[in-house]
């Protein structure tokens, strides 16, 4: 219930022959989050190696001590954020924690973690198409012009909670993992997209009958087990649209469509606009690489004294 002040964030882009290596720095009071998207790469952080592949996460506390392994000529992206929190460890078998991951399981809410944010310090995204596509809307925000910067902090704090959402779903997921759970049907549905399913495949997995299936889906989630096949799709074409230039025919493809046409259809009836204005809505974003570093938009005059005088202000708040 806290405010999180975004303070910057970028993607990085290391294209194929470029000897990159993380430059050795150390943060001030903001926490920072790296996100692996494509290829792999290799960092230290507070004398702690990181090999880091598509989907895996750190998040570093503050004053944390950041240098890369050995320079790397490979390929790879990274979606980096800068933010200031009033955060603290947490120890996994906390109490309120624990008892966390249990109203999640039984489906309780609010849970009693309702009012925190709950990331660990390496982690790999389970729903990836999603939190790259949200990242990727942080981004576009981020650069837009507005009269307020409240909107960033807002959206930094739905990222963050989406993404701990991921982590603890998956957590909760492990503890109950029986065929017959539609959360983890659910989860099987998603990241076998490419197979084609129908509702007889999905049944036949899990040796269910297929109308059972159905009703316990509808009920559980509110659509039918086509609905959702459906709309999984649709998601994984708006993560391609915003984070490709891939035409729209190949999206369709690479989102398990059988056709342009079928697929610019469900997804203008799912969404309301077609692939292309989608597209438009991500067109923004702060890319740096090997050649282009972005400047902070923290001056250079203020410094780590705009920093403590936003973390006070933070810590006063919590006080009051």
């Amino acid at each position: 219930m806290q405010p999180i002040i975004q303070i910057w964030c970028g993607e990085f882009v290391n294209d194929a022959g470029n000897n990159w290596q993380h430059r050795k720095m150390q943060n001030d009071h903001d926490f920072e989050l790296i996100i692996a998207r494509s290829g792999s790469f290799g960092l230290i952080a507070n004398g702690r190696h990181f090999s880091l592949k598509s989907g895996d996460c750190i998040l570093l506390p503050p004053f944390s001590k950041i240098v890369g392994d050995t320079p790397s000529n490979q390929a790879f992206k990274l979606d980096w954020l800068h933010f200031l929190a009033n955060g603290q460890k947490v120890q996994p078998n906390s109490v309120e924690y624990i008892r966390g991951l249990q109203d999640i399981i039984a489906g309780n809410q609010p849970t009693v973690i309702n009012e925190y944010v709950y990331l660990p310090e390496n982690f790999s995204i389970s729903n990836r198409p999603y939190i790259y596509q949200l990242f990727k809307q942080l981004l576009n925000l981020s650069v837009r012009k507005s009269y307020t910067e409240r909107g960033h902090d807002f959206m930094t704090s739905l990222f963050l909670t989406e993404l701990a959402n991921d982590f603890l779903t998956a957590q909760a997921l492990k503890a109950k993992s029986s065929p017959s759970n539609v959360e983890f049907i659910a989860e099987w549905i998603r990241v076998h997209l490419a197979d084609q399913l129908t509702v007889g495949m999905v049944a036949a997995h899990f040796e269910l009958n297929p109308a059972y299936l159905s009703r316990k889906f509808h009920r559980e989630y509110g659509v039918g087990v086509k609905s959702y096949i459906l709309a999984q799709k649709v998601n994984h074409a708006q993560y391609l649209l915003s984070t490709t230039i891939d035409p729209v025919n190949i999206v369709a493809e690479r989102s398990f469509f059988e056709n342009p046409k079928n697929f610019m259809r469900v997804f203008k009836q799912q969404t309301g606009i077609t692939p292309s204005q989608y597209r438009e809505l991500y067109t923004g974003t702060r890319l740096n690489s090997t050649n282009v570093d972005p400047k902070s938009p923290i001056p250079d005059e203020l410094g780590t004294k705009a920093l403590h005088h936003v973390l006070n202000q933070i810590l006063r708040e919590e006080k009051d």
